[in-house]
């Protein structure tokens, strides 16, 4: 699309509409219909190819109808911004619920039920390795209706360091710390499934936080999706918790506050 200063300027009176779609130079070989080879040496693509198809035909426009042409090409150019989306402001605000936010619960590996809104970082999407394509899938949360996580390993990891810093003798200190590999299974809404390592951060609001417009960091809960993870030492591999199911949609939100008052109802009852 030409600007204005560049579309006048190859107007003038009653000339011809010179080619302005290279600069090579060069006087056109083939025919000698447009005037504009003929004065100048600006239509070096008529030598080489036809693409200004400016030498096979004589196209004379006085200047009313070269103004007109301008105002369309103006308007044109107005609509297609009018047309585009408002840019993001990467400081500004955050919508209640962070951006794409879906109402669901996570379930941790301890029997804990967090119920909410679920989302991810702005305009973040899940990065999961495909092991039947064997290429990275970019899924947004939108189209998620599930994801489960299920152990691949889990070890107890010894700890150990280098004997001497001039030499790779290791020595074991005799102190251990749970380690665990995972693998995750993302279901869509098309009740599709892909399965493989996944590494991602998932923000949840509770239920009961409803302020609108804070910041994910002030009252939303941050679970970790791991490939690989490994707890403190002398701890057993049961205190290494993780994220075990997240569900998403409005039947798993309903499903998830049953679940939580489940566990609630049980624990009162095993405390008395």
């Amino acid at each position: 699309m030409l600007s204005a200063a560049k579309y006048l300027s190859h107007w003038s009176g009653d000339e011809i509409l010179r080619c302005t779609q290279d600069d090579k130079w060069g006087r056109c070989t083939r025919d000698d219909r447009c005037g504009c080879c003929a004065r100048d040496d600006r239509c070096g693509c008529c030598a080489r190819d036809d693409r200004c198809g400016c030498c096979a035909r004589v196209v004379r426009r006085g200047p009313i109808v070269c103004l007109f042409t301008f105002l369309v090409v103006l308007a044109g150019s107005t609509v297609a911004l009018a047309g585009e989306p408002p840019a993001l402001n990467p400081f500004g605000p955050r919508t209640a619920g962070g951006d794409g936010a879906v109402p669901g619960y996570v379930e941790l590996s301890d029997g804990s039920v967090h119920c909410g809104m679920v989302y991810l970082t702005r305009d973040a999407r899940l990065k999961l390795y495909d092991d039947q394509l064997k290429r990275q899938r970019e899924i947004p949360l939108r189209v998620v209706k599930q994801i489960d996580c299920r152990v691949k390993r889990e070890w107890m990891e010894k700890q150990w360091r280098f004997k001497e810093t001039t030499t790779d003798e290791k020595m074991v200190t005799g102190r251990s710390y749970p380690a665990r590999e995972y693998l995750h299974a993302i279901t869509l809404r098309d009740d599709r499934k892909i399965e493989g390592p996944l590494s991602a951060v998932v923000y949840l609001r509770p239920e009961n936080q409803a302020s609108a417009g804070a910041p994910p960091s002030n009252d939303a809960r941050r679970f970790l999706l791991h490939k690989r993870d490994k707890g403190p030492l002398d701890t057993d591999l049961k205190s290494l918790v993780y994220v075990r199911t997240i569900k998403l949609g409005e039947e798993a939100l309903e499903e998830g506050r049953r679940k939580a008052l489940k566990r609630k109802t049980r624990l009162k009852k095993e405390s008395r």
